[in-house]
């Protein structure tokens, strides 16, 4: 070890939980705030249980392809320029 902390395994939490509550009918809309393609399977597969996705990223970091499983999305860059005022 160097002394550094490493998280593991955090980067598919938002993805066990987007799906385990997609199964248990505990939401209508998902709202994701992400935009990069890691996450398009389980995206996919939210929309297949007949959920809608809407998806908040910022503009330089959406990806085509995770805009085209969206049911809509918006950049959160104004919401960014707002919070540094």
């Amino acid at each position: 070890m160097d002394g550094k902390f490493m998280a593991k395994g955090v980067d598919v939490m938002p993805t066990t939980d987007s799906l385990t509550h997609t199964f248990k009918d505990n939401f209508d809309v998902a709202v994701i705030v992400c935009g990069d393609q890691d996450h398009i399977k389980a995206l996919e597969e939210v929309k297949r249980e007949g959920k809608r996705v809407v998806l908040a990223c910022f503009k330089s970091l959406f990806s085509a392809e995770i805009r085209q499983i969206a049911d809509d999305s918006t950049s959160i860059d104004d919401i960014s320029e707002i919070a540094k005022k």
